[in-house]
């Protein structure tokens, strides 16, 4: 399969207008007429595809995303949410019948709760309750079970309708500020497991350290994250890739030992291979080089042994690995002279494969069966969902 030339699947204008205006200058206020389109993901069937939509409001100062899926044709759009709150992170359920999405509809306190929303129709239902809101999720392949990211609670948190006093800030950590985030606290981010049926959660990892971007073995036995664990964890970025079976109790076992980000935090997701054998993953560059060094698309063995980087001899910064459904492939993006192609690597050779051509960017790299579909942006163009 060659990409050369992506399909637009995105039937809904990214730039609000009732009509092509005339040509004219742009002006700063432009800006808050273009619309940010997210990552998609397609359906389990191949036959839809789900992604975010950003829409800006200059007048409240504020941005809000909400939902809508496009058919594979692309000749059908359906706006799925229309709340003011916003909805992000949305996941096919592994028998194509919901769609899980985050929201902190109606209490922003307690931050985003699971929803699920039903294809055939009907309104969204809030699956949880959380005093800690969800960071991040990912549906068992039995459908029955999903893994979340949640914060540690806060034990001065207010009880329920009560107002809650603000403390003096105390610092007492080295990294103590991130981007998009504010102020750091000691209160960590763990996985717990929850059960759909009974609606039960149970913490799955505990200690004084951030695990991230869980994924479940293609049998449901194991998960698959990252985690920072090495002393002085604020002072490094070495994060390291471990897998725990998936009950309460288990611990978990180290895969990666690289010093430096392997698969952590942004990195995107670890990922088991269709065969459950192979574990891909962005293993980052010479820790001593940081922001220099270059990501580059990565195996381990999921019972763990030797890492094997695939793109040791692309000298490009590598993201957005996803295994082909074969298993053969795996598609990847990478910077190259101001542009970010789609390509794949052979996993049995390393032959590197470009797929896409031009002065074009592409990200969000979803793959379903022989169906690839990401989005693509141009120094002229917004982003849009192509396949």
């Amino acid at each position: 399969m060659r990409l050369s030339a992506f399909v637009l699947l995105l039937a809904v204008p990214v730039v609000a207008a009732a009509q092509a205006p005339a040509k004219r200058r742009v002006v700063a206020g432009d800006v808050y007429r273009i619309k940010d389109v997210g990552a998609p993901l397609i359906s389990p069937d191949g036959q839809w595809v789900v992604y975010p939509v950003t829409t800006p409001d200059s007048a409240k100062d504020k941005r809000n995303t909400d939902l809508y899926m496009v058919s594979w044709d692309g000749a059908r759009t359906v706006r799925l949410t229309s709340s003011p709150d916003g909805e992000s992170s949305p996941r096919w359920s592994p028998d194509n019948r919901w769609l899980a999405f985050l929201s902190a509809r109606g209490d922003s306190d307690k931050g985003a709760q699971l929803w699920l929303l039903d294809r055939l129709g009907g309104e969204a239902e809030k699956v949880t309750d959380l005093k800690s809101g969800i960071d991040d999720y990912a549906w068992a392949p039995d459908g029955k079970r999903l893994v979340f990211v949640i914060q540690d609670p806060d034990p001065d948190s207010a009880k329920s309708g009560e107002k809650k006093t603000p403390k003096a800030l105390e610092i007492d950590r080295w990294d103590f500020k991130r981007d998009y985030v504010g102020y750091l606290n000691r209160r960590r981010d763990h996985l717990y497991l929850f059960d759909l049926a009974t609606r039960k959660v149970e913490q799955l990892t505990r200690g004084d350290f951030d695990d991230a971007s869980p994924s479940w073995s293609p049998d449901g036995k194991e998960i698959v994250f990252a985690s920072k664990r090495a002393p002085g964890s604020d002072r490094n970025d070495n994060w390291d890739l471990y897998a725990i079976e998936a009950r309460v109790g288990a611990e978990p076992r180290a895969l990666t030992t690289f010093v430096g980000n392997d698969g952590g935090r942004g990195s995107g997701r670890p990922s088991y291979s269709p065969d459950g054998k192979w574990i891909v993953y962005l293993r980052g560059g010479d820790p001593k080089y940081w922001a220099y060094g270059n990501p580059r698309v990565t195996i381990v063995p999921a019972t763990g042994g030797e890492p094997r980087v695939l793109t040791e001899s692309l000298d490009r910064n590598a993201s957005d690995p996803v295994w082909s459904a074969d298993g053969r492939f795996v598609y990847f993006v990478f910077d190259d002279d101001r542009t970010a192609p789609l390509a794949r690597v052979n996993v049995a050779t390393g032959a590197i494969e470009r797929l896409s051509t031009g002065p074009q960017g592409i990200a969000g790299v979803a793959v379903s069966g022989a169906k690839v579909a990401a989005v693509r942006t141009s120094d002229t163009e917004p982003y849009e969902v192509v396949a």
